[in-house]
């Protein structure tokens, strides 16, 4: 809703889209907006539990293994995406 809210009230000619393959990881959301004469992007990747019992400690954030909250598996998609310059 943020990304929609921006959009229209910036008057930006944008784009929202979901599960885009060039955003690697961050592919939940894709909020794509023309600024000045310059495209920009803003990429969401959601997380939740539906067992509220479970909470995410700090081994499920540091993990090296693919884990659904591992920060390292997010900051190398990142750079991976820095480097193809594809979003």
């Amino acid at each position: 809703m943020l990304f929609l809210y921006r959009g229209v009230s910036h008057k930006y000619s944008f784009r929202l889209g979901t599960e885009i393959e060039e955003a690697k990881k961050f592919d939940d959301l894709v909020f794509e907006y023309t600024k000045g004469n310059r495209k920009e992007y803003q990429l969401l990747q959601a997380k939740h539990r539906l067992d509220e019992s479970k909470k995410v400690n700090s081994d499920d954030l540091l993990t090296e293994s693919d884990g659904n909250y591992s920060l390292i598996k997010y900051f190398f998609s990142y750079q991976d995406s820095k480097k193809t310059k594809d979003i």
